[in-house]
């Protein structure tokens, strides 16, 4: 999911659209390596590095719901 924000919201010089959808990727990113170094470091891990893409997905969903759920409270300011 994290590659289709990247393709969609993103010029072609790299930069992105506006600054909601890089604050999306940064805070999405961040979230996969804070818990892909947890994983890690965790001595009940399996070994296997990085998150799975179902983890992945439900880390960026997580993001998005909690991005609209802070929009939705601001407009009723």
């Amino acid at each position: 999911m994290l590659g289709v924000l990247e393709i969609t919201k993103r010029k072609p010089d790299g930069s992105f659209v506006d600054g909601k959808s890089e604050q999306l990727y940064n805070d999405v990113t961040s979230k996969f390596q804070e818990l892909s170094q947890a994983a890690s470091a965790d001595p009940e891990s399996t070994g296997s590095v990085g998150l799975t893409p179902a983890e992945k997905n439900k880390i960026y969903c997580e993001v998005i719901f909690y991005c609209g759920q802070s929009q939705f409270f601001l407009s009723l300011l």
